[in-house]
This record gives C-alpha cells, structure tokens and sequence, in this order.
C-alpha cells in the first residue's frame, strides 16, 4: 500500500508541474523574435550537376 501512496505521490508532482507551464503566447512570441530570417536561396536548375549555371 506504501508503495502505491509513493506511487501515486510522484504522478500528482509531475502533473503540477506539467500543468504549471509559463504562458503560451509569450514564449511562442519570444521564440519567433528569437528565430533568425531565412537566407534568401536562389534557386536555379542547371542540366549539367556540378557546373555553375
């Protein structure tokens, strides 16, 4: 019975703390400030691989 109440004491704490995340919409927010731009790809298809265009 002791090791059920341990248990069961463990799965309560890793729900607190699962549910307890900071808000949503700041760190999505946050992160896409964070994320750097995209280098622009110049995207050119040439018939010989491995010669320049």
């Amino acid at each position: 019975m002791k090791l059920f109440a341990y248990i069961l004491a463990i799965a309560a704490a890793s729900v607190a703390v699962i549910a307890a995340p900071a808000p949503a919409a700041e760190v999505a927010e946050a992160q896409l400030e964070a994320r750097a731009p995209e280098p622009v790809v110049e995207k050119k298809w040439c018939h010989i691989p491995g010669q320049p265009c």
